[in-house]
């Protein structure tokens, strides 16, 4: 699994996650559990991670308009 994008709000994670979806591509939100301290912690130290499979990067990046970084 590799990381396509970081969050700190739960809810954008998951439209793109939903929107990797719609184009047959498996994603998973993790670390959402960060939402529940974010009167405790600074959050943005904390990240929400949007994740696909290897072999689906490339192309979850062109959905998303992100650019790789290498």
């Amino acid at each position: 699994m590799k990381v396509v994008k970081t969050y700190t709000n739960q809810f954008k994670a998951e439209l793109d996650r939903a929107l990797l979806e719609s184009r047959g591509i498996f994603a998973s939100v993790l670390d959402d559990h960060v939402n529940l301290t974010a009167g405790v912690f600074n959050t943005d130290l904390l990240a929400i991670r949007l994740v696909v499979d290897d072999k689906f990067y490339e192309e979850a990046l062109k959905v998303l308009g992100e650019v790789p970084s290498e």
